[in-house]
């Protein structure tokens, strides 16, 4: 596999059963979003959507026991261990064959054959890697791929919406494929969108 080409597991994503991949990020230990979580991610398994989660926490752990097939990708030397055995795994990791550009690039190629995203609120790993998309979706997406952010209000983790709104003005403004959801949405309501 070269830099930011897709792996095999987000391939198969869009052959068979399963039509669609979402990246979903967050905080690790789903700090205030574990409920909303549970719920999307159940939508999410009952409707065969294929997911691509970091290597380890509670969301991971929200996720795979919904059911949903899911892609881990790691971020760090000793997260494949943290990951499931029998969960698909993308090494995205600094060290042993990859420079950390080459490592990023990886991930870059996750998100780009992505072809929706949901963020729970988080803090900064949260947003290292909503940065990018939000870059892509501003700039060359056209507002193609839809992005959820699921509690950024109401969780009180991280950041909030106000402090990735202005983010997103030096970007050139919030694309339309962006909206906001509350914590205690209807699961429907969010898969609805990133699937639409």
């Amino acid at each position: 596999m070269g830099i930011g080409q897709p792996s095999t597991a987000i391939m198969v994503a869009t052959v068979g059963e399963f039509e669609m991949s979402i990246l979903v990020q967050g905080d690790r230990n789903a700090a205030g979003c574990e409920d909303a979580a549970k719920e999307i991610a159940a939508e999410l398994a009952r409707r065969h959507v294929e997911v691509n989660l970091g290597a380890y926490g509670k969301l991971v752990e929200v996720f795979l026991q919904a059911g949903c097939r899911a892609t881990c990708h790691g971020h760090r030397a000793d997260d494949r261990g943290k990951c499931p055995a029998e969960t698909p795994f993308v090494d995205c990791t600094v060290g042993g064959s990859l420079s950390k550009e080459e490592a990023w690039g990886r991930r870059l190629g996750i998100f780009l054959e992505s072809d929706a995203f949901l963020f729970f609120a988080g803090n900064e790993g949260t947003l290292a890697h909503l940065i990018p998309v939000l870059a892509f979706a501003s700039k060359s997406w056209h507002d193609k791929k839809k992005i959820a952010l699921v509690g950024w209000n109401s969780v009180q983790v991280g950041w909030v919406s106000e402090e990735v709104l202005a983010l997103t003005k030096l970007l050139g403004g919030l694309p339309s494929s962006v909206v906001f959801f509350e914590i205690n949405v209807d699961p429907k309501t969010v898969v609805d969108f990133l699937t639409s």
